[in-house]
């Protein structure tokens, strides 16, 4: 595997921090959307894995996060609705048109593509921990929270600070219209809107590809299920699933908002939903790196005699391996 580290211009010029992980025999790209505030490099595991499963994948910064923070950029200040409008957007004209194209969006990563003028290219959505943002779609014990957090923490962060610090949400400091147009949305009924509150659903129905949104039980805090459920309702034009996912289920006590991407969580867990992927995309079985290698000399060798390998296939019952 290969890993490249470079700058990607984006619609408007903005320079996007990206890394590319790429395997020896790419069978797909998989686009990889962070969390708000939310570094790319804490998606570099999962991402690691699901290249030496054959896929091409691509991470990045939204503008105003992390490798993506350019304070002397002189163009228009980054709000939340750009990282869709023109960083995914751009992300997705960067994929390579001869490989089929995944696109996984972690919490707003899977609101996000519903800004996204070219999203009908994708052809497999995975939501994890994706959800609508309007804060009463959470559970009653939940709410005074959210109440306290749009109303109250959030615009006296803005006019103190500038920004929203990453310590009052976690991950990084927010930028301040990101931050500004998020709390808008959060506090609004239609959450994605315009300045004057008309809902913002331009490319929702252009997804035209199976969608499986994931809620993680014990996320009831950022993703709880009826906020996961209504975001999904918003792709109506796409073949919608929403699973559940139990952390006891695979031996862990909790996974929460980001536990499904952390080192430590079970391969047979990211394989499970790779191979949701895979089967949504057509592929044929998952190549192993030994059989990777010997693909490769038959392609430069025709004749040459290559020991045979077992290949195997993922399944979607468990996520485990069998042989074809």
């Amino acid at each position: 595997m290969q890993i490249d580290r470079y700058t990607l211009p984006a619609r408007d010029g903005f320079a996007l921090s990206v890394t590319a992980y790429r395997p020896a025999i790419p069978r797909y790209c998989l686009l990889i959307n962070s969390a708000t505030g939310i570094d790319q490099r804490f998606y570099q595991h999962f991402a690691q894995h699901a290249a030496r499963r054959g896929a091409l994948v691509f991470t990045y910064d939204y503008r105003g996060i992390a490798g993506s923070r350019h304070p002397k950029w002189q163009g228009a200040q980054p709000r939340m609705s750009h990282w869709g409008s023109l960083d995914m957007a751009s992300m997705i004209e960067h994929m390579p048109q001869a490989l089929p194209l995944a696109l996984l969006g972690h919490s707003v990563g899977g609101q996000l593509p519903g800004l996204v003028p070219n999203i009908a290219r994708v052809q497999a959505l995975l939501g994890v921990a994706a959800q609508w943002g309007y804060w009463r779609l959470w559970p009653l014990r939940q709410q005074l929270r959210l109440a306290v957090m749009w109303y109250l923490a959030a615009p006296l962060a803005l006019r103190i600070f500038g920004r929203m610090p990453g310590w009052l949400m976690g991950g990084e400091s927010l930028p301040q219209e990101v931050a500004r147009e998020w709390s808008r949305w959060c506090r609004s009924p239609a959450y994605m809107s315009t300045e004057q509150g008309q809902p913002l659903r331009p490319y929702f129905a252009d997804l035209q590809a199976p969608a499986r949104f994931l809620c993680i039980s014990d996320d009831q805090g950022i993703a709880p299920a009826r906020a996961v459920r209504s975001l999904a309702q918003l792709y109506t034009s796409a073949q919608v699933e929403v699973e559940t996912i139990a952390p006891q289920d695979w031996g862990l006590r909790g996974l929460g908002h980001f536990g499904f991407f952390r080192r430590s969580t079970p391969s047979k867990l990211w394989d499970q939903e790779l191979a949701w992927m895979e089967n949504t995309l057509k592929l044929g079985p998952v190549v192993r790196p030994l059989d990777a290698e010997h693909l490769r000399i038959k392609m430069e060798q025709p004749h040459a005699h290559v020991p045979a390998t077992p290949i195997y296939k993922t399944t979607l019952d468990i996520g485990g391996m069998r042989k074809a």
